[in-house]
């Protein structure tokens, strides 16, 4: 049986390649490629010399319906799922599949070295977990699909699709594997590379509409425990998603992200929503509400900003400050000692 499916989709004219020919010397050499030509008709020649790689047909313009049936056709024990802007890492994979295979585990999540997952890592011990090991916890993190290395067998037996009504659903089939998961994994390594890129304002308005459903998803199963862990996540991932706009869709996007918030702030529950944030979230919810400009709101990002700086300036100052004192204190304790006064001699001598 193939080890691992690798489900492409090709999403830029870039990289294409350079993606291809990393994919090729991978150290998991049983593998296959399903190339998914959703918006470029690059690729065929590479494809044509390599058994492993099959290209696929956008079905129907549906992406989200092609990853269903690739899914379904995948003839890997595991499926990951990448695109051309994120580079595999080498190696990282194989450990990541050799951990699934000692494990029998539903997935494992490749996170990278952060503080959200030194602190997952200690709740689990490094041994399997599921989501009610860290439901408090999951929402502070950021795990996207194509951080993810996916049983088949669980996403099958699960029923775990993409949403065909919305071609964005990368975020949301995440968390439902979280949620419905009962091994998961965690490999504090890096599986892709990303490169940056910048949004558009449909993704963008998708992307806020997403999170309002992952919120949902997640009140369904759970009690008020993770509302304070699921409304920060909104906020942050909210805001994160906005500062990738480019410069010239700057204002829709603004408008958009004000238009959401200003939807919370008119619900009867607005007061328990905002003891749920965070102090820095409560902020950045502030700043859109307050605003009524994206120039303005721009400024005072800058002027919030400069002002942390100017206080933690402050702070490390009034730290050096308490430092210095007790270097004096401790100078003066030496010099005053009886030890110092008989050594005295001994330095005298030495400088001559």
């Amino acid at each position: 049986m193939t080890k691992v499916t690798l489900i492409m989709i090709i999403n830029s004219e870039n990289y294409h390649e350079k993606k291809i020919q990393n994919i090729l010397k991978y150290s998991v050499y049983d593998f296959e490629l399903i190339w998914i030509k959703n918006y470029s008709k690059q690729g065929e020649n590479i494809a044509i010399n390599d058994s492993r790689i099959k290209i696929k047909e956008s079905e129907e313009n549906n992406l989200m319906k092609t990853l269903n049936i690739s899914i379904n056709e995948a003839q890997g024990k595991y499926i990951i799922f990448t695109n051309t802007l994120n580079i595999l890492l080498d190696d990282t994979l194989k450990r990541g599949y050799n951990k699934l295979e000692e494990n029998n585990a539903d997935m494992i999540i490749f996170s990278g070295k952060t503080k959200e997952s030194t602190l997952i890592s200690r709740i689990t011990q490094g041994k399997p977990f599921n989501i009610e090991k860290i439901r408090e916890h999951v929402f502070s993190t950021n795990f996207q699909l194509q951080d993810c290395l996916y049983n088949k067998q669980f996403l099958l037996n699960k029923n775990i699709q993409f949403n065909t009504h919305n071609n964005n659903d990368s975020e949301v089939f995440t968390f439902k594997s979280l949620i419905k998961a009962d091994k998961i994994l965690l490999y504090e390594k890096k599986l892709n590379n990303p490169n940056k890129e910048q949004i558009t304002i449909q993704e963008y308005k998708q992307y806020l509409e997403n999170l309002e459903y992952i919120k949902e998803i997640f009140y369904q199963k759970y009690d008020h425990i993770i509302e304070q862990a699921v409304n920060n996540y909104a906020i942050n991932q909210a805001i994160k998603a906005y500062n990738k706009i480019g410069i010239k869709n700057k204002k829709a996007a603004y408008n958009l992200l004000r238009t959401n918030f200003i939807e919370k702030l008119n619900t009867k529950t607005i007061e328990q929503y905002i003891k749920t944030l965070t102090s820095r979230n409560k902020k950045q919810f502030e700043q859109v509400i307050i605003t009524e400009s994206v120039e303005e709101y721009e400024l005072l990002k800058k002027v919030y900003e400069d002002k942390k700086h100017i206080n933690y300036m402050k702070r490390y100052e009034q730290i050096l400050q308490t430092e210095y004192k007790k270097i004096r204190e401790f100078n003066h304790s030496l010099i005053s000692s009886n030890s110092w006064k008989i050594t005295k001699f001994l330095r005298i001598r030495n400088k001559l």
